[in-house]
C-alpha cells in the first residue's frame, strides 16, 4: 500500500513488510538491485557483442561489394 505524499516521503508497506526490521528490509533490497545491476551489466555486454558482430558482417558485406564492383569494372575495359 502507498501513503499519502508528505514533503516527498513515502510509506510503503505491505502484510509481508510488518514484522520485518528496517535492516532487513534494506539488505534484502541491496540485494535485489545488486542481481538487477549484474543482469543490466549481462545484457549491455550482450548487446555490445550483437552490435560488434553486425557491424562487422556489414563490413564484410561492403568489401564484398567493392570487390565485386572493381571486378566488373575491370572485365568492362
Amino acid at each position: 500500500i502507498l501513503k499519502e505524499n508528505q514533503a516527498d516521503m513515502y510509506r510503503i508497506y505491505n502484510k509481508q513488510t510488518f514484522g520485518i526490521s528496517e535492516q532487513d528490509i534494506i539488505k534484502h533490497l541491496k540485494i535485489i538491485v545488486e542481481k538487477i545491476i549484474e543482469q543490466e551489466r549481462i545484457a549491455r555486454e550482450k548487446e555490445k557483442e550483437r552490435a560488434k558482430a553486425q557491424a562487422l558482417k556489414e563490413k564484410e558485406k561492403a568489401q564484398a561489394l567493392k570487390e565485386k564492383e572493381k571486378a566488373e569494372a575491370a572485365a568492362n575495359k
